[in-house]
């Protein structure tokens, strides 16, 4: 107890197509988690008092899992210059988001893991 006793294999990789003398085309897969902060976990209210807004943790939050993709497009057209465009697309299963609680009077901002 105390530890975290989660195991993740995270695969990585990249594809350089060279399809010119000075352009190539650059394909990126990644598999990342997003683990919980403390504060989104944390059982306790804290207050923050630069927004004025009160916030309670949830135990129940599990890590956000995310696939990577990038493609990028690299033109070199002389000594030191070159043209770049690029794109990317995240895939998020269970990512964490605040939603607010009415309480009473007051409300305060929780966190849970969406659907």
């Amino acid at each position: 107890e105390g530890f975290i006793s989660e195991d993740y294999v995270l695969p990585a990789a990249t594809l350089t197509w060279t399809f010119a003398e000075n352009m190539q085309l650059r394909f990126v897969y990644s598999e990342t988690i997003v683990r919980p902060q403390f504060r989104e976990l944390g059982v306790t209210e804290f207050f923050d008092p630069d927004i004025d807004q009160s916030f309670r943790g949830n135990p129940s939050l599990v890590n956000s899992e995310l696939q990577n993709f990038a493609a990028r497009f690299e033109w070199y057209f002389g000594r030191d210059q070159f043209f770049t465009v690029g794109m990317f697309h995240k895939k998020i299963e269970n990512p964490i988001v605040e939603y607010i609680l009415p309480d009473g009077e007051s409300i305060s901002t929780s966190f849970i893991n969406a659907p």
